[in-house]
């Protein structure tokens, strides 16, 4: 029976896959915004269309930025205590017209750095993550059930640099990331080809590196569609060039290189975000 069960579940799962690629889903530019998103005036749809792959880093085997303790937290300010405030810093709960209640977490970070490159990475974690949140405070006061349920960050240091690393979790573990690197004794933005300088890493060994990588976790992720022509689309996309030089990369707590890279899946939102280490150093 369990494998009658397993095996129904294997081809509706090809079929959706199937299914969505046909109609030509491509990305969540196209896409039109979701039922619940669409109560309120100016949600996009677009926005938090990543979702976390288990069979990449699963919250059983990351932590998740909100999950760290107070006392991690407090080592990584005690670097610089004041490099890093918050814009947004609210915690509690919520009940919606119908009965639902929510648990709503959101903590922007925001960089205590006075450099246009400085502002220019506050200016984006605003625009990413400070516009959702004040939608979701419109949508309480109106009492609509909630589409967004934390936004949490963390911070890993490197010498004078810093590597934030912020999530937004809405909907079916649908996960939206961003990620930024700043020195504060050079007061500028840790660009990727600072970042593949400073570790010896060629343009060309990287994205060699990456894209295997990238691969391995498609392949682990979609095997049962192996041999078919969706299988080689949704792979080539993946591990397309132009998918790879877009990745936003970052240097973790073990020091080691993460790239946040799109894993196209042609069913859903037409990909999720993978947090791919093509590097390890810790």
């Amino acid at each position: 029976m369990k494998r009658l069960l397993a095996a129904m579940i294997a081809v509706l799962m090809i079929f959706s896959v199937i299914c969505a690629w046909s109609d030509g889903q491509t990305d969540t530019a196209d896409m039109a915004p979701d039922a619940e998103a669409a109560v309120m005036e100016g949600i996009s749809a677009e926005r938090g269309s990543s979702a976390l792959s288990t069979e990449l880093r699963s919250p059983a085997d990351m932590a998740l930025p909100s999950e760290i303790s107070a006392e991690e937290e407090s080592a990584v300010l005690s670097v610089r205590p004041n490099a890093v405030y918050e814009c947004y810093s609210m915690d509690g709960t919520y009940t919606d017209d119908i009965g639902n209640m929510y648990f709503y977490s959101y903590h922007i970070p925001q960089l205590n750095a006075d450099s246009e490159d400085a502002a220019a990475i506050n200016a984006e974690l605003r625009e990413q993550f400070a516009s959702k949140v004040e939608h979701h405070l419109v949508i309480m006061s109106h009492g609509t059930s909630l589409t967004l349920y934390n936004v949490a960050w963390n911070a890993y240091w490197n010498g004078s640099q810093i590597f934030l690393l912020v999530s937004a979790v809405e909907p079916n573990d649908i996960i939206d990331y961003f990620a930024a690197g700043y020195d504060f004794e050079k007061n500028c933005r840790v660009t990727k080809e600072i970042l593949l300088e400073q570790l010896g890493i060629s343009e060309e060994d990287y994205l060699l590196n990456l894209r295997e990588k990238v691969g391995i976790a498609f392949e682990n992720q979609f095997i049962f569609l192996r041999k078919t022509n969706v299988y080689y689309d949704l792979l080539h996309r993946s591990i397309s060039d132009e998918n790879l030089e877009n990745a936003t990369l970052y240097l973790d707590g073990d020091g080691s290189l993460v790239a946040i890279v799109k894993i196209y899946t042609g069913a859903g939102a037409g990909w999720y975000y993978g947090l791919i280490t093509p590097y390890a150093y810790g």
